[in-house]
């Protein structure tokens, strides 16, 4: 690698995670619309239940992907032929969810506990999930060729969509947890359309055993990491769905809202650095980390105060009880932050079975902490809980990262004056340097190199 290059490329990341940073708050920007007319449509109970109906097809999307997708990513960012790993990998996904459909009935009945809105839409969530693992394979190749403006349009059909849709309903006073949960199914499907132009000139699919192969052994340890993720990140509400009354469900919903300038922030960073450290350009992790945690801090501390003000303001009193869950979860964002930052550089780096022991060993203290605290303090319990399982798999997960590329933990945690000036220079040519908004920027990205420990940017 040329030694200017690690500099440019941190560059260019930045200036990625800066343009996805913009379209992200405008996505989260309209949720903070939807979210309060949501919540004053269909009060705490209805809000909980359409809680229920969005996570658990979002959950059972990760289950069923077994990892895939990430493989996908990773070997379509190192050079291989998008025709052979699509048709080689998706027939797979495919047979996936096609187990998910069969199983859609015990699953929504389990999880509805009589209730039919509920029911109907997990379970037609259930059936959707061969398409739905079909997107993520042909995401993970769009995501790995750096086309942002498809992958703009796949965040912002829903969204927007979903804004303009809560809006008129709300006006015209038919808001209610069916009316809301069919938006969100029609314009997921929607979303996943601009995909197919993935395939456009890259010619015809071919199986190849051996890539099959490959992929779910590659898929099933990086697929324990997503699952342990998850669980550490939807576990809460998924538990919360039986143990506690949807209300109670309802406000911490609202709760995790609170935190979306948080989640803005390192989505968009991850984003824009997992296919180039999936390509072999491991040494941004270090300036994303330390940038990564520099921002989210400064919003946690922006919103401590404020938020017991804005959000019984926003949402109404009745969700007032969800400001004391929401300054624990605005704290848990910056450990979280810092986690997922470090597991997508061992991931795209080759190591998914390290991120995935940080995830396990939070899980560790998930369901036992949830068990305990969920019945007696509600959502604060669970948000608290959050708080320690993210902060302990951000511990192991840099100490991991450590052992691996070297350098001492201030290299990693510590903000420095040359990142301050690369962000600011970066942002400041955001907009003509990638293009995002409505072109597919850049050509896909060509193998950087195999893996190896690389320097601390």
């Amino acid at each position: 690698m040329a030694a200017g290059q690690p500099q440019r490329s941190a560059g260019r990341s930045i200036r990625v995670a800066g343009g996805i940073t913009l379209l992200n708050v405008l996505v989260y920007g309209l949720g903070l619309v939807t979210g309060p007319l949501q919540a004053r449509a269909l009060g705490p109970t209805g809000r909980g239940e359409l809680a229920a109906i969005v996570v658990v097809p979002a959950v059972l999307a990760v289950l069923a992907d077994l990892g895939l997708s990430t493989y996908t990513l990773r070997a379509v960012a190192r050079g291989r032929p998008v025709r052979e790993i699509v048709g080689s990998v998706m027939p797979v996904s495919l047979g996936l969810g096609l187990i998910v459909a069969i199983l859609g009935i015990f699953i929504a009945t389990f999880v509805a506990a009589g209730r039919k809105e509920v029911f109907l839409f997990v379970l037609l969530g259930c059936f959707l999930m061969p398409i739905t693992l079909s997107s993520l394979i042909l995401n993970g190749t769009n995501w790995a060729q750096e086309r942002w403006g498809i992958w703009t349009l796949v965040r912002t059909i829903p969204s927007v969509g979903g804004f303009l849709a809560t809006v008129l309903l709300f006006v015209l006073g038919r808001l209610t947890v069916t009316t809301a949960a069919a938006a969100v199914l029609t314009l997921g499907v929607l979303g996943i359309l601009p995909l197919l132009t993935v395939l456009r000139g890259t010619g015809r699919p071919y199986w190849d055993a051996g890539v099959a192969r490959e992929a779910v052994s590659f898929g099933a340890r990086s697929w324990l990491f997503g699952v342990s993720a998850l669980a550490n990140a939807r576990l809460d509400q998924l538990m919360m769905t039986r143990l506690v009354p949807s209300s109670e469900l309802g406000l911490y919903a609202v709760a995790v809202n609170v935190t979306v300038l948080q989640t803005a922030v390192r989505s968009a960073v991850i984003s824009a650095i997992f296919p180039r450290v999936s390509g072999g350009e491991p040494a941004l992790i270090g300036r994303a980390l330390r940038t990564t945690l520099s921002l989210t801090a400064l919003v946690a501390i922006g919103l401590m105060v404020p938020v017991g003000i804005i959000l019984p303001w926003l949402f109404g009193n009745n969700f007032s009880g969800a400001v004391d869950m929401a300054r624990l979860l605005i704290l848990a964002a910056v450990p979280q932050a810092g986690a997922e930052i470090l597991a997508s550089g061992l991931i795209g780096g080759g190591a998914p079975g390290w991120a995935a022991r940080g995830q396990l060993v939070a899980l560790a203290i998930t369901i036992p902490g949830l068990l305990l605290l969920l019945h007696p303090l509600g959502g604060v319990g669970a948000a608290l809980v959050s708080l320690v399982a993210y902060s302990v798999t951000f511990g192991f997960l840099l100490w991991k990262t450590i052992q691996r590329l070297g350098g001492r933990w201030s290299d990693y945690v510590v903000p420095r004056r040359s990142d301050v000036i690369a962000l600011v220079s970066a942002l400041a040519s955001t907009g003509p340097r990638i293009r995002l908004w409505g072109s597919n920027a850049g050509s896909p990205s060509q193998p950087r190199g195999p893996d190896r420990p690389g320097p601390v940017a």
